[in-house]
């Protein structure tokens, strides 16, 4: 049964339910899977991700197809574009789901979510060698943004964290292409970067359940 918000959370809404409770990693190398993901994925979670990594992942495909210069990017550098943006894309809608928000959000992991965010400076340091050309001081504002943005948001008061998220992420885009200008046909670098990092990772959000609750709690629970 899902875990409706207490009256004490805010205005209760009969037409919607919100489940905190993460379902318990299956054992083996599926609870590792489970852990990376958030375990108790739903079917429409799962297909949700599916089918926008396959048409997301297509369009921008196409368009670098179109606009990257073939003499000067290597297959090796294609290669690791690619992983980048699959990566990225895959987690701006994994870290968007209710499975992940519960995982990674329950009580205890701060320190979990603060490493996550730390690992992606491998990928900035990677980004910057490989397909930008040495380009150290993009790789060097980006991972000073990345980190007082990250600290900024995670230590914000709830109340307005997601405002605080949607705010520095669209600092970070700007800044990016007036500080740290890079081609036009990776501008969406950034974008996705802070999009899955700083919005759907770290904000707090609630995981909404897929059934909402009985009338007859409902009921009971409405002054």
């Amino acid at each position: 049964m899902p875990q409706t918000v207490p009256l004490t959370q805010g205005p209760y809404r009969s037409d919607v339910a919100i489940d905190w409770t993460p379902v318990p990693p299956r054992p083996g190398w599926r609870g590792g899977v489970d852990r990376f993901f958030g375990p108790g994925q739903t079917g429409r979670e799962v297909a949700v991700q599916a089918i926008g990594l396959l048409v997301i992942g297509g369009v921008l495909t196409l368009l670098l197809l179109r606009d990257l210069p073939a003499e000067r990017f290597e297959w090796w550098r294609t290669l690791v574009l690619a992983i980048f943006a699959f990566d990225a894309i895959g987690g701006v809608l994994t870290n968007a789901t209710g499975s992940a928000k519960r995982w990674y959000h329950r009580p205890g992991t701060r320190r979990e979510r603060l490493f996550f965010i730390a690992t992606h400076v491998a990928h900035l340091l990677l980004l910057g060698l490989v397909v930008l050309d040495l380009y150290w001081a993009w790789v060097a504002a980006n991972v000073v943004i990345l980190l007082v943005a990250t600290l900024a948001i995670e230590f914000a008061p709830r109340s307005v964290q997601r405002p605080v998220a949607m705010g520095l992420t669209l600092l970070a885009v700007i800044g990016n292409q007036w500080l740290v200008p890079i081609p036009g046909m990776l501008a969406w670098i950034p974008v996705l970067l802070y999009l899955k990092l700083l919005v759907t990772h770290l904000v707090l959000e609630a995981p909404f359940a897929d059934a909402p609750p009985p009338a007859a709690d409902t009921d009971a629970r409405v002054p």
